[in-house]
């Protein structure tokens, strides 16, 4: 007898969910853990956005004290920099242009070209200058210093080169012919334009363009604009007042020299012999100095003041007695014939005493900028903007 197979009974999927879920709630678990997935994927999106857009921009890139530069400013203040350095870079191609090779305007462009390229670099320039104006900031709150908006407007016209009290340039009258001399047919002079006055209306003009244009750039509006000429304003205050124990006046020695080679200390030992026995020095001087900015001047060298000139021929004059100096004066440049013919208190020259004040501004700020509480970041640097850049035409 065969056998009879065996049957296999058929289980409902139901029944085996028993004391499990039921089939709605299976699903209701399924949709609910789908939700939760889009939930999710959406929450990081929407924070991925508002880390982008509300938190990086007001994240700290350097702090002076109290004071925080945020990622948003020195995004602008970058940009701007940029766009000032693509202008420069389009002037100085038009220049080269029309005027063909120019070595020094070639060589510009090469070094506007590898500053644009360097983003972190010039980043990190940008943020250096941007603590600077912190440190001014602070320094000018300190004092009770401020920036007036009229000084700020001043600073604002003077960008653009307008003078609201200028006297407007006379017109030149048109030439006419020589009432003496006969005539000939030929064509008439042409009247010459004459200046058109820069007024108020033109300065506005101007100023409206200039500001769409670098906020459509660079994104910085006119109030940013505004802070940046105030913090210049300020540092010209705060300079003024950190320099003002600078001396005006000081010790001056008045000399004048004859320059012979080192191959040449006899024949300068037999000039100077001739100086100490009277002979005219300026003569002398005329024809055997090698000096060529002052030997036919007498080797006339002016005042200055101490540490002007290289240590040996410094000390020679400034302890040497009014005269001639009866000794050769040994220097790297050569053989030193000298005469000091006056030493005195004297104002400082104004170009020299700007140095000695920049010196001083910048000693103080380099100072402040070693200060623990001063710190830059680095975060910035994979964010640095590269915009404005130039553009493949604009490269020669």
């Amino acid at each position: 007898m065969a056998k009879q197979p065996v049957k296999i009974p058929i289980v409902p999927v139901r029944t085996t969910l028993k004391r499990g879920w039921g089939e709605a709630q299976l699903q209701q678990a399924l949709i609910g853990f789908a939700l939760l997935v889009v939930a999710l994927v959406v929450g990081l999106a929407g924070y991925g956005a508002l880390d982008e857009y509300v938190l990086v921009p007001r994240r700290a890139v350097a702090t002076v004290g109290q004071s925080a530069i945020n990622m948003l400013s020195f995004e602008k203040s970058v940009r701007y920099k940029r766009w000032q350095l693509v202008n420069e870079f389009q002037a100085y191609a038009q220049i080269l242009q029309m005027m063909g090779n120019q070595p020094q305007y070639a060589e510009r462009l090469k070094q506007l070209e590898q500053i644009l390229t360097d983003a972190p670099g010039l980043g990190r320039q940008v943020l250096a200058a941007m603590v600077d104006d912190e440190l001014v900031l602070r320094e000018a709150a300190q004092r009770g210093l401020a920036a007036s908006d009229a000084e700020t407007d001043v600073e604002m016209r003077n960008m653009f080169g307008y003078d609201p009290n200028a006297v407007p340039p006379t017109p030149m009258p048109a030439p006419t012919s020589d009432p003496a001399v006969t005539p000939t047919a030929g064509p008439s002079p042409s009247p010459q334009p004459s200046p058109t006055p820069y007024t108020a209306d033109a300065y506005q003009k101007n100023l409206g363009e200039f500001l769409a244009k670098i906020l459509e750039q660079t994104g910085l509006t006119e109030a940013d604009l505004r802070a940046r000429l105030q913090v210049r304003v300020l540092a010209r205050t705060v300079r003024t007042a950190l320099t003002a124990s600078v001396a005006t006046a000081e010790e001056q020695a008045h000399a004048r020299h004859i320059l012979m080679a080192l191959d040449k200390k006899v024949e300068a030992e037999a000039v100077l012999q001739r100086a100490l026995t009277g002979e005219d020095f300026a003569t002398l001087a005329a024809e055997f100095s090698t000096d060529s900015s002052n030997a036919k001047t007498g080797g006339d060298l002016d005042w200055f003041t101490r540490g002007m000139m290289v240590a040996p021929f410094d000390k020679a004059v400034f302890e040497a007695s009014v005269g001639l100096v009866p000794t050769l004066v040994q220097t790297d440049f050569g053989y030193h014939i000298i005469e000091v013919l006056g030493r005195e208190v004297r104002p400082l020259a104004p170009a020299l005493l700007e140095e000695r004040r920049d010196a001083t501004f910048n000693d103080w700020l380099t100072l402040q900028r070693t200060a623990p509480e001063v710190k830059q970041l680095d975060w910035w640097v994979p964010r640095v903007p590269t915009t404005p850049a130039l553009t493949a035409d604009a490269v020669p």
